[in-house]
């Protein structure tokens, strides 16, 4: 098995991208059902209170070299599609729809080398897709119809900045989209937020900074409010510690508020709105530990709708252990799902870390997951059946060499596949955490940004699929056919 570095590790839970242009195959193990209990594990009630059973499978993605998912969304009709990037076949972004079962029902090429960072599915069933484009450094826009058809595709850059990448992407309530990001100089980062229309036109772009020469600003994630507005977040750095910022703009891209909240150094801060008009945020803070290492620590922010800290939480499993907070929902009964990643340095594993919160940040349970490949884990989302897609990605030799390959797993509401994968139960302490938090500092411009019109050959060989019973002794068949 191929070892990774913790360097490799972090970066590859903290990649968003895309999976493979031809030549995959998906090997596939189908578990049997279980009686179990959605509430328990997610906080969302099942129909009458009823235990409901979950359909459990895994699938293995790779080719001759390297190839990592980096996103996977449950869709409407009850499948998946799942974005990633392949290094097997030169380098390529593509798209891989699965269904409920987790075979493949169409694999559509979206970039020929880039990053792809966000996806969401559209209203209309299809899929708006958002990152950078490795060859020309430009933020790269997609929508593809649901049977994986482009219907458009534009490239954007700022005139003068050589290099611009997206973060965020979601739809919009008039049918378009909002999408956040930065563009670079030789000095410092700046903010972007770019609204466009049903067709990818441009409707407006705003430029949100701090403007101090050698800060640098990373946005995270953008979302729309039920108001129509927006809220931003992200990392603002400047020659010291990192400090995460969240952001109120109107419908316009104006800022209506701004907080920084200073926690250390911060590589990574995902906002959502709440239930309540307020938001949420989840994110990692690395500090020394006793011995001079950096150690990284999840982090949890509640804010009330005006922007002010409600409580604040550090999360934390044991002095030689690593957590981060990658992902964060709200559960139907105020609480929260925190999804993230469990890494032991010295003993040199990695677990997916899941732990649902109540609304006041309290730990309600914590859980590590088990996986088939044993190395980098990350991306655990619940599925309408009270289960969990969850990824992975780790060395796994194919039979010719040894690269990086990613399984998809559909879990059950107990975070396990049956006979084959497992979870157990973690202790996490949340020691007393009070960030200090300023306001102000974020300014709002308007800046000229221009998008061209591409259009792509999408059609490419399709992915296979072979049973392969490698649960719950690992046999992978590697061939095609």
């Amino acid at each position: 098995m191929a070892k990774l570095t913790v360097s490799e590790i972090l970066a590859i839970v903290a990649f968003f991208s895309i999976l493979s242009v031809a030549g995959f195959f998906v090997l596939e193990e189908k578990r049997s059902l279980a009686e179990l209990d959605r509430e328990t594990m997610s906080g969302v009630p099942t129909s009458g209170g009823k235990k409901e059973p979950s359909a459990t499978w895994s699938k293995k993605i790779g080719g001759v070299k390297d190839e990592y998912i980096g996103l996977v969304q449950q869709t409407s009709d009850g499948g998946y599609i799942a974005i990633g990037d392949t290094y097997s076949f030169g380098t390529g972004l593509i798209a891989v729809k699965f269904d409920a079962g987790g075979d493949v029902s169409w694999s559509r090429l979206i970039l020929r080398g880039g990053d792809c960072r966000s996806m969401q599915q559209t209203s209309d069933g299809g899929y708006i897709v958002t990152g950078s484009d490795s060859e020309e450094n430009d933020i790269f826009v997609a929508k593809l119809s649901r049977w994986g058809d482009m219907d458009w595709f534009k490239k954007i850059r700022e005139p003068g900045f050589p290099w611009a990448e997206a973060e965020s992407i979601n739809q919009t309530l008039d049918g378009g989209y909002i999408l956040a990001g930065q563009t670079y100089s030789e000095d410092y980062s700046e903010l972007v937020v770019i609204k466009l229309g049903p067709s990818g036109d441009i409707i407006w772009t705003k430029n949100i900074s701090k403007k101090e020469r050698y800060s640098s600003q990373d946005c995270q994630s953008i979302r729309q409010t039920s108001n129509g507005e927006y809220i931003l977040s992200g990392n603002v750095r400047n020659g010291g510690p990192t400090s995460v910022f969240i952001t109120k703009l109107d419908i316009f891209g104006n800022v209506s508020w701004s907080k920084n909240v200073e926690t250390g150094f911060v590589d990574k801060s995902y906002a959502q709105p709440t239930s309540d008009g307020g938001y949420i945020l989840v994110g990692n803070s690395d500090n020394s530990n006793e011995n001079n290492e950096f150690k990284k620590d999840a982090i949890v922010l509640k804010f009330d709708p005006s922007g002010e800290l409600s409580w604040s939480k550090i999360f934390v499993e044991g002095p030689d252990s690593d957590v981060a907070g990658e992902f964060i929902q709200q559960t139907s009964d105020g609480g929260y799902l925190v999804s993230g990643v469990l890494f032991y340095p010295d003993l040199y594993e990695v677990y997916l870390l899941a732990f649902k919160l109540d609304h006041s940040g309290n730990v309600s349970w914590s859980k590590k997951i088990e996986t088939e490949i044993g190395e980098a884990s990350y991306g655990l989302q619940t599925t309408s059946d009270g289960g969990y897609i969850m990824l992975s990605t780790g060395g796994l030799s194919n039979g010719t060499e040894t690269g990086m390959d990613t399984i998809v797993s559909k879990l059950d509401s107990l975070l396990s596949i049956p006979g084959c994968l497992g979870s157990s139960d973690v202790k996490l302490t949340s020691p007393f955490f009070s960030p200090r938090v300023t306001s102000g500092g974020m300014a709002s411009v308007e800046i000229e940004m221009t998008a061209s019109n591409e259009l792509l050959d999408t059609s490419i060989p399709g992915i296979k699929s072979v049973d392969a019973g490698y649960c719950p002794q690992p046999n992978y068949d590697t061939s095609l056919r």
